[in-house]
């Protein structure tokens, strides 16, 4: 994700402004808020990435495999 490919819709910037305020009792500016929100969504998108169905697959056939040895 490039931080300038993100764009935040007005309402988006409004709400995360309003959680700051009730999270942290402090009004934010929008330049700080813009830096906190890309923030957060930078690791967001590192965080979370998805499983391949391959690997799931895999990963169901091992726990299967070990259910059924088990005594």
């Amino acid at each position: 994700m490039e931080k300038n490919k993100i764009m935040l819709s007005e309402n988006a910037i409004k709400d995360f402004k309003k959680i700051w305020q009730e999270e942290i009792g402090q009004e934010i500016s929008n330049e700080l808020m813009l830096e906190m929100a890309l923030n957060l969504l930078r690791q967001t998108d590192n965080v979370y990435k998805p499983i391949k169905v391959a690997w799931l697959n895999e990963i169901e056939k091992q726990d299967a495999l070990e259910k059924s040895n088990s005594p």
